[in-house]
């Protein structure tokens, strides 16, 4: 999997696996998930793929959860 991250209002955050990829806002709205080997690769196909799109809408949010744990609990260790 590689995780990425689109900044802006709202920021967005997704999700490539070696078939798709899903894109959805931080609070978890407007998923939407592409093949990526498609003719059409900006269909949504969330809808078609549910059980894909569940599990890899998962996995986003546990990522990105835990980068915001480590941002702000991560403390600097001074040798």
């Amino acid at each position: 999997y590689a995780f990425t991250l689109q900044y802006g209002q709202p920021a967005k955050i997704g999700l490539v696996d070696k078939d798709f990829y899903l894109r959805m806002h931080t609070d978890g709205q407007q998923t939407m998930l592409y093949r990526i080997d498609s003719d059409s690769p900006l269909t949504n196909l969330a809808d078609q793929f549910p059980e894909v799109a569940s599990r890899m809408k998962n996995i986003t949010q546990g990522i990105y959860t835990t980068t915001q744990y480590m941002a702000y609990h991560n403390k600097r260790w001074d040798n």
